[in-house]
């Protein structure tokens, strides 16, 4: 009873990240609405990914364990990015760099089973070596960014946004992904195994993108907050 409760309780939040995650994408930045909306999504992926988290380790699901800890490492160095008047940051930023390499050498050690042929089995469906090194390579890519935002003697203010943009984004493409093409059972049988299930994840990837460019060519601009 306990586990269906939590069960029921990671759709729902799950639900709500994607929901959020969405509006925080497409409206105004700096806005109300984007703000709030940012909130929540932190939130409910945190729940979700803590919930998953758990029920994955009791389930033997390395994979799901594993894109967990990478989405919790994910959003809250995303997070911290914008956080300006963080009182702690530093040592969050330093704790939270810990959590990315103890992330990064789980990755390591499951790509490393994976390459030799040792992966998840999720019932009909074998989980591809790829998805290991892809998690882990994401993995690696924040923790060597995370060195060096350390290090340097100052950050840009377009660097701090880009880490805040793809590091909420890919956790919320994990999402999209697990829903809409990981549960196509939930939706008709004429949408199941085609292509239109790929679209909201894509989206999240070109609005991404997007928004990373926007920061690059100095074209973003945040517009006050209500």
């Amino acid at each position: 009873m306990s586990y269906s409760i939590l069960l029921y309780g990671h759709v729902v939040v799950g639900a709500i990240a994607l929901i959020s995650g969405a509006i925080a994408l497409i409206v105004a930045k700096g806005q109300k609405r984007h703000k709030l909306s940012g909130t929540w999504f932190v939130y409910t992926m945190l729940a979700m990914a803590l919930s998953g988290l758990f029920m994955a380790s009791l389930a033997q699901v390395f994979i799901t364990v594993l894109s967990g800890a990478l989405t919790l490492y994910l959003v809250l160095s995303g997070w911290i990015s914008i956080k300006r008047d963080l009182p702690t940051k530093k040592e969050c930023e330093l704790g939270l760099l810990f959590v990315g390499v103890l992330v990064l050498i789980f990755g390591t050690y499951l790509s490393m089973k994976a390459f030799s042929g040792i992966t998840d089995n999720l019932g009909s469906f074998q989980v591809p070596p790829t998805v290991y090194y892809v998690f882990t390579a994401i993995c690696a890519v924040a923790v060597l960014s995370d060195i060096r935002y350390l290090l340097a003697p100052k950050t840009t203010r377009s660097f701090l946004l880009v880490r805040h943009i793809w590091r909420m984004c890919f956790p919320l493409y994990i999402a999209a992904s697990s829903f809409f093409m990981g549960q196509q059972r939930v939706f008709p049988e004429s949408l199941q195994g085609t292509f239109y299930l790929t679209i909201p994840p894509l989206l999240v990837i070109f609005c991404m993108i997007f928004w990373m460019l926007r920061v690059k060519l100095n074209k973003f601009k945040i517009k006050p907050g209500v």
